[in-house]
């Protein structure tokens, strides 16, 4: 089997090649250069996951946006929660899944919940 794509200058690969891991890799720095679905953000505030941010034009780093007129338009979802002035990855384009579990214990009882909520950047 031989896997073969022109577009973005991949490897071609046959299925019973050796060192076909390192390959893989290099090509998928290929899609991470030709297709920046995910950006390294400063943060200018403390974010949770899932949250869409905006940059600011006055310090560059990122913020909580707000459909209120003044902290958009937003340009990403955070992949996961940061500090101020922290590092975290941003998703600019497509889909994003993640599931958060919250448990609630009380003396007599426990139970458990778990969400999955998909979001489009």
């Amino acid at each position: 089997m031989t896997i073969t794509n022109d577009k973005y200058d991949l490897h071609s690969i046959l299925g019973n090649v050796q060192g076909w891991d390192s390959t893989l890799e290099t090509d998928l720095q290929i899609f991470n250069d030709t297709i920046p679905s995910r950006v390294l953000v400063t943060l200018g505030e403390t974010v949770a996951k899932g949250q869409p941010l905006y940059q600011s034009t006055v310090n560059y780093k990122w913020y909580k946006a707000q459909a209120d007129g003044s902290k958009q338009p937003t340009r990403g979802i955070a992949i996961e929660s940061g500090v101020l002035d922290g590092v975290i990855r941003m998703q600019r384009l497509g889909e994003m899944t993640y599931t958060t579990t919250s448990t609630t214990s009380t003396s007599s009882s426990s139970s458990t919940s778990t969400t999955s909520t998909t979001s489009t950047a």
